[in-house]
């Protein structure tokens, strides 16, 4: 069972404002929920899929965190020199 649904981002004109409002850049890559429980660790894709394996670095990152449970809802990207995403390095990233 998800802890929650994913957040579908929407492309606006302006940002949101107000203290009910929250926003994320949009950037080009895989939506996905880390997931912390104490010692385990999950990261899923929108599909549901585990990519615990695939991006060990972003689980193991989560296990260093001095939270022992969250749930973060996110974009997984890969970001250029200049801060922009790239999904062609992202899809050819080595997941070891």
């Amino acid at each position: 069972m998800r802890p929650f649904e994913f957040c579908v981002p929407k492309a606006v004109q302006a940002v949101p404002s107000g203290p009910n409002w929250i926003h994320e850049i949009k950037y080009d890559g895989y939506r996905a929920r880390l997931v912390r429980a104490g010692d385990r660790v999950r990261l899923e894709s929108k599909a549901g899929l585990d990519w615990t394996w695939r991006y060990p670095f972003i689980t193991e990152t989560a296990r260093k965190m001095c939270q022992a449970h969250f749930a973060i809802d996110g974009e997984i990207v890969v970001l250029d020199l200049r801060g922009v995403s790239d999904f062609d390095a992202l899809s050819s990233t080595p997941s070891t």
